[in-house]
């Protein structure tokens, strides 16, 4: 992989990951570190500097496609996956940190990295301020469909232990096992210390959408997104606007939808549709500062 990625897979990145305040500051690529070849290798966008400092950073994890990390409060770097595995600040394997999303791809993928696209988020606990759920999607091959994205899963890290380089403490435990699912994301509640997860539904017009608070999670509850608006064959990428009352919907095959969003109940409302021709090789998408509406 290249070192400086191109910047259509940065707004990928952005969009899989920009969901609370510096937690998200410090991204990861790359992998061949070891190539002769300096256009491969590990690199870093540290978004604690403005403008964001990009460096070379070797590591022994490869990072392919898959790629969450966390960081607290502060912005400093806590720890990072590729989906198979997660690595402390040090760039070693966490403890119990090895062996996410268990099967075929991961065994496959291994000297690689997990890939999946907006498979992975990052949340800090409610009410715990030293641990961390990782959600992570988990591919299989499917009768009907080939691939899918069958199994949501969930992971826990808690920054108390191990000297403070973190310990995985949950793994692997399944939350979501029923669909076809296309990603994950998330928007914080309006009550500013919990979290609303939407996972999206491949090839369907509906989205699964789960409570993270101090109890644990509620739901999944499920969101109907009108038929022939969104969520046909393709890939599904969800962002909400920065105040969390806005979400767009594209659809890399379809189109655009513009919603609205309760940060109270998890409910979207108010599809406002935009056809987007001629985008059939993907695309990002980002919120605007200024808001944009079609008429």
């Amino acid at each position: 992989m290249l070192k400086y990625a191109p910047i259509s897979t940065l707004f990928f990145f952005l969009i899989g990951n920009s969901v609370a305040q510096n937690h998200d500051n410090v991204w990861l690529f790359g992998y061949a570190a070891s190539s002769p070849d300096t256009l491969f290798g590990g690199s870093v966008i540290d978004f604690n500097k403005e403008p964001p400092l990009v460096y070379e950073k070797d590591r022994d994890m490869n990072i392919f496609t898959t790629m969450a990390s966390a960081c607290d409060s502060s912005g400093i770097l806590q720890f990072y996956t590729n989906g198979i595995s997660i690595q402390d600040t040090t760039d070693q394997l966490m403890v119990n940190g090895d062996s996410l999303n268990p099967g075929e791809y991961a065994d496959s993928y291994q000297n690689f990295g997990y890939p999946l696209v907006m498979s992975e988020i990052v949340l800090p606990l409610p009410g715990e301020p030293s641990k961390y759920a990782l959600f992570h999607l988990k591919l299989e091959d499917h009768p009907v469909y080939v691939l899918a994205r069958t199994t949501l899963y969930l992971t826990i890290v808690d920054m108390s232990l191990n000297g403070g380089f973190g310990e995985v403490i949950n793994k692997n435990v399944p939350i979501l096992t029923d669909g076809r699912f296309g990603s994950v994301h998330a928007v914080k509640h309006s009550n500013g210390r919990d979290w609303w997860i939407v996972v999206i539904n491949s090839k369907e017009n509906i989205c699964r959408i789960l409570l993270l608070d101090e109890n644990g999670l509620t739901g999944p509850t499920v969101s109907d997104f009108q038929p022939g608006l969104c969520c046909l064959p393709g890939l599904n990428e969800l962002i909400f606007s920065p105040d969390g009352t806005k979400a767009a919907l594209y659809n890399n095959t379809h189109g655009l939808t513009f919603l609205d969003f309760d940060r109270c109940s998890g409910i979207f409302s108010n599809p406002i549709y935009k056809h987007l021709p001629n985008s059939d090789l993907g695309g990002a998408l980002p919120f605007h500062r200024a808001p944009v509406f079609f008429i």
